[in-house]
């Protein structure tokens, strides 16, 4: 091989109707700039990509020696793909793949090196270490793709065995990699609308089944030094200081525990300060000392980061299944409490089907984590990830579970007139849950993501906890009228159900078999199939039919506060009206309606009002002006006049989101 060596590393995502991951590919990009600082210079060329566009217009003029893929659950197919393509194009390259979606078990590596035989070696765990040594392997011609690499397996094509040594010797400081984002390498993805990604921390110590960093590999926690988090902060501020909206995302299992981590906080409160960026923060929080975490997140300006409380059950014998420690709840709750006072949002987590979980215990759960007062909850479907000891623990007892199989939203494209599917495997039924009882979890998920999680109706939700009603109740009580009613509530909720059952197919070729059909595929362009169901019935049940949820989400709190002492029925007749006029955007899509300066009269301040007491009366009945901004009025006339209006709609809610339509008070 001649040098230096052309090194491509890639992170690829599919881009047919949206992005799956906003970030720029921080992994391939640790492991390329190892690679610089290891090997002798000039001896490699090293290129990322994440987009396939760029990938192949490089194609047309560079001849890869060497290519990495970074495989997780939303792109492993379309990497495969073009691993094959790019041996096909050169059959000397070496092939090597990584990241969370591998099983290191020989009976799985043995039948993926056996199903994808373009493929050199499967790099285990992290892949600095290990990727700069298969290469330094190459430049000494000691190795051709396939010889003995510590952190490596690969295929002994003589043998037909596997091959492997056992893990490469962990990074003992994250500082060992220069930062991929301070020596250019990562210029390249600025400006495409991708958040920077860092790590301040690698490493987990607790050990959910979940969860891939639960292998003892990853126990002890690794650190970047204050002064390159410095840097690299103050880099990225100075560029997207005119890029507010796009968030700092932060790679750790943790956020806050630790004494570092106020360090960080107050470099990221520097640069809010001097540069007005970041605006919001997206982490992970921790498991413990929630004094701590409060300390650190207090640090921050209000609402940057939302205080990520994952519970996943709250079943002592489901968290003892899976390994898992919580927040105890005297602590869940001082964390719930103190986080209204910083105004920081707290969101939680859980996980349908987990081993030990009943429809009962499930509800349960989602019934205290509401009466914690958490802001938003989100229940997501048990996916089976390879490389996690769950994982393993579900191939034991495989006839216990059932398993089905859905595209990943948005992870598809047609490539070289090959159309790509990017499959995820999860579980529907489980010793202790029935299909049935899946069914009815996902069902009370909807309500929670239309009606909890809905911004619209936090205010209502305020006033009935003001008025200590029980929020779970109230929540149980609109599902039961909704599923028993007619009317569009009830026919978003039916499709929902229908659509649910629909998004999961018997196998992978199954998938690929119905979307071969040029008019099934175009379905899947449309958003017909494909796409993540909570965040499109939530995004049809503010567009095409608000008012009536409103009228469904009013009556019944009426019932709840017609017999009290209090005045709140009155509040809650002007909340209604304030509603409907703020936050209907149904007409301003589906008739002449154009968004125009308003005025409407109300009784109270609900635009300041923060829900912790009653909200201000006027005097008087107060006249407010509003008005839309002038990006809400180009999106509602860029999207009025598309052919595809309904598309439009969903890459909106995709991407920025709905709220950037609402009409702001002038003050």
């Amino acid at each position: 091989m001649q040098l230096p060596l052309k090194i491509a590393l890639l992170d690829l995502n599919h881009t047919t109707t949206g992005l799956h991951t906003r970030t720029m590919p921080l992994g391939i990009g640790l492991i390329a700039s190892y690679l610089l600082n290891n090997l002798p210079e000039k001896s490699v060329d090293v290129h990322l990509y994440k987009f396939t566009d760029d990938l192949e217009n490089d194609l047309k003029v560079i001849k890869f020696n060497v290519v990495g893929f970074s495989m997780y659950t939303w792109n492993t197919n379309l990497n495969l793909f073009y691993a094959n393509k790019l041996k096909k194009l050169n059959p000397s390259i070496c092939v090597i793949c990584g990241g969370p979606n591998m099983n290191y078990s020989i009976e799985w590596v043995n039948s993926f090196l056996n199903t994808h035989p373009f493929v050199n070696y499967l790099v285990q765990y992290d892949g600095e270490v290990t990727f700069a040594k298969i290469v330094s392997g190459l430049l000494d011609k000691k190795t051709a793709g396939n010889g003995p690499i510590k952190g490596a397996c690969y295929l002994d094509r003589n043998s037909q065995k596997v091959i492997s040594n056992g893990p490469a010797k962990r990074l003992t400081s994250l500082d060992e990699t220069p930062s991929p984002y301070l020596n250019g390498i990562m210029d390249k993805f600025f400006g495409n609308n991708l958040s920077p990604f860092i790590e301040t921390n690698r490493g987990c110590p607790y050990s959910c089944t979940f969860c891939h960093t639960a292998s003892t590999y990853y126990s002890k926690l690794i650190y970047a030094g204050v002064e390159k988090i410095s840097e690299e902060l103050e880099y990225f501020a100075k560029r997207l200081k005119d890029y507010p909206l796009l968030p700092l995302y932060i790679a750790d299992n943790n956020f806050g525990m630790f004494n570092r981590d106020r360090e960080v906080a107050l470099l990221i409160r520097k640069m809010q300060d001097n540069y007005g960026w970041p605006v919001f923060l997206d982490t992970t929080g921790g498991k413990s000392r929630v004094k701590k975490m409060l300390e650190t997140i207090s640090i921050l300006k209000p609402k940057t980061l939302t205080i990520a409380m994952s519970t996943q059950s709250m079943t002592p014998e489901v968290l003892k299944n899976i390994k898992r420690k919580n927040l105890e709840m005297k602590d869940f709750l001082w964390l719930q409490k103190n986080s209204k006072v910083t105004k920081n949002i707290s969101t939680s987590e859980l996980i349908i089907g987990l081993p030990g979980e009943t429809k009962e215990s499930f509800f349960k759960t989602v019934a205290a984590l509401i009466a914690s007062g958490i802001d938003i909850i989100t229940p997501y479907t048990l996916m089976k990830l390879n490389g996690t000891k769950l994982s393993d623990e579900i191939n034991d007892n495989i006839n216990s579970y059932t398993l089905k199989y859905r595209i990943v939203p948005k992870q598809f494209g047609e490539y070289d007139n090959n159309l790509i599917f990017d499959i995820e495997k999860v579980v529907v039924s489980t010793p202790t849950m029935t299909f049935d009882d899946y069914m009815e979890c996902r069902g009370l998920s909807f309500f929670l993501h239309i009606v909890y999680k809905n911004d619209a109706f936090k205010k209502v939700i305020c006033l009935l906890l003001l008025d200590k009603c029980n929020v779970y109740d109230w929540i149980i009580e609109i599902m039961n009228y909704v599923r028993n009613s007619e009317g569009k509530p009830s026919k978003l909720f039916n499709a929902f159900i229908v659509e649910t059952k629909n998004e999961l197919w018997p196998s992978a070729k199954s998938i690929y078999d119905f979307f071969q059909g040029k008019d099934n595929y175009k379905k899947l362009l449309s958003g017909e199939y494909g796409e993540n169901l909570l965040a499109k019935y939530s995004r049809l049940a503010n567009i095409n039919c608000f008012d009536e949820w409103l009228d469904i989400v009013i009556m019944i709190t009426e019932r709840y506060l017609e017999n009290k002492k209090n005045d709140f029925k009155n509040i809650l007749i002007n909340l209604k009206y304030y509603l409907i006029n703020t936050r209907s955007l149904g007409n301003y899509f589906y008739s002449n309606k154009t968004p125009q300066d308003f005025k409407i009269g109300l009784n109270y301040d609900f635009d300041n009002w923060d829900g912790l007491s009653v909200p201000k009366e006027y005097a008087q009945k107060h006249f407010n002006k509003y008005s839309f901004s002038g990006e809400a009025k180009t999106i509602f006339e860029k999207i009025n006049d598309s052919s595809d209006k309904d598309f439009q709609i969903q890459l909106l809610n995709r991407g920025k989101g709905l709220a950037v339509l609402y009409p702001q008070l002038i003050q």
